[in-house]
């Protein structure tokens, strides 16, 4: 009688056991999951290309992840911004003190012409829009000056102007390739 007792409370501790196991393990998950929530909501973000505006550089269907917490942008950095409740990935060609211009020639900012940015990254003419921005334009603090890489087929701050850090979500540090997948 004495073992059948012992071999019961056996089974109960075990049941208890495992049923701790798994409610420690669901937690943990949940904890996981907050963990990641928390760091893409705040920390890190995702942003599907859906233009050709960045091509051949990025192109449409690529993910881009983003780190949101640097607003200390250096020239040529690809950012995602915030332009008329529009999402666009585009690249910074000049930040605040700098005085932009966009001639027949091309990008010019205080004075030199971006050639070594046209070979790099761009794709197509650096021309004005018809409307658009009034050149030489001078951004002021906390202004940033950005154009898409395919400069033929995409609107940047040739349209609608120089935009406010504020604005940017945050500098691109990793594109995956989707569209072969």
């Amino acid at each position: 009688m004495e073992e059948n007792k012992q071999k019961r409370i056996k089974k109960t501790k075990s049941a208890r056991s495992l049923t701790e196991d798994i409610l420690n393990l669901i937690l943990k998950l949940c904890l996981i999951v907050i963990a990641f929530w928390l760091l893409f909501q705040f920390v890190f973000g995702l942003k599907k290309v859906d233009e050709l505006g960045m091509s051949p550089n990025i192109k449409p269907e690529d993910i881009m992840m983003y780190y949101r917490l640097d607003k200390d942008y250096s020239i040529l950095d690809p950012v995602v911004i915030k332009v008329n409740d529009e999402i666009q990935v585009r690249r910074v060609v000049a930040k605040a003190g700098d005085t932009v211009e966009v001639t027949e020639q091309g990008l010019l900012v205080n004075g030199s012409l971006q050639t070594g940015l046209e070979k790099d990254f761009v794709t197509g003419e650096t021309l004005p829009f018809k409307e658009g921005v009034t050149y030489p334009l001078t951004l002021k603090k906390g202004e940033l000056f950005v154009m898409a890489d395919n400069r033929e087929k995409a609107i940047d701050s040739r349209m609608y102007g120089p935009i406010k850090e504020e604005d940017t979500l945050g500098k691109i540090m990793w594109d995956l390739r989707r569209r072969n997948l």
